[in-house]
């Protein structure tokens, strides 16, 4: 499965929630996508940045807004240059101020296992030029037949493409070195208890051409099937989360 939408072989992915109560919220994605997303797309092998939100954790639903990042890279190498690691040393004021506000966060240095974008879309070269509106994320812990599992998932998710609404669908595992490289550097010094600096996860992310207002049916179907599919590869720790999208950058 070589016919990609993603715009490189590596992803970081980071999600995590914060209290509207404790944290200026607009604050908090000013910072995020006006400062942090350009300082990352500025360093060697990024290529693009996605935000997203959870709408049912906004203020108005839950005690907690819940958001996702993903940064696309054109080898999980990217994800310990020199220049990354310099700058998750050495954090931007803002950075400093806003990571230790998250009350949960989890991150992700991972590999592309598998990744298709919609038949209509290939060969046309669609790399890079594909981005849902909104997403299924979903992360767990694979079995100890690690490979053949998302081998098996990544066969099973052409049957999505059945869906009208789903453009793309991405399989990845996590890169547990690279992770800890980042995860132990000064930027997440002092955040969440819950923050994941170890442990295998490997994840599905489903890209739909619906934005996040639309209604949610076929959406939750889909993240339903996901997890329904990883618990019988053998997956445990399954969560499932639905995801609209924020804004995408790119170089």
């Amino acid at each position: 499965m070589t016919s990609s939408s993603l715009a490189g072989a590596g992803l970081l992915i980071i999600w995590g929630s914060i209290s509207p109560t404790k944290v200026d919220e607009p604050a908090f994605n000013d910072w995020w996508t006006n400062e942090h997303l350009p300082e990352r797309l500025a360093l060697p092998g990024f290529l693009r940045c996605r935000r997203f939100i959870d709408p049912a954790t906004s203020p108005t639903a839950a005690p907690e807004s819940k958001y996702l990042v993903w940064y696309e890279v054109d080898d999980p190498k990217a994800l310990v240059s020199p220049q990354y690691m310099e700058k998750l040393d050495n954090p931007t004021p803002r950075t400093a101020q806003f990571m230790p506000l998250l009350a949960t966060l989890q991150r992700c240095a991972c590999r592309v296992h598998a990744s298709q974008v919609r038949p209509e879309f290939t060969p046309s070269g669609a790399r890079g030029a594909v981005v849902g509106a909104s997403i299924a994320h979903v992360v767990f812990t694979p079995p100890l037949d690690k490979d053949t599992c998302l081998d098996g998932l990544a066969v099973r998710l052409m049957e999505l493409f059945a869906h009208a609404t789903v453009l793309a669908f991405h399989v990845v595992e996590q890169d547990e070195e690279t992770t800890r490289a980042g995860s132990q550097t000064r930027s997440y010094a002092g955040v969440s208890p819950s923050f994941q600096r170890s442990g295998v996860k490997c994840m599905v992310l489903v890209e739909f051409s619906e934005s996040i207002v639309s209604p949610p049916g076929q959406r939750e179907a889909v993240k339903s099937m996901m997890v329904d599919w990883a618990a019988v590869a053998g997956s445990t720790d399954i969560e499932g989360t639905i995801y609209g999208l924020i804004c995408a950058v790119g170089r």
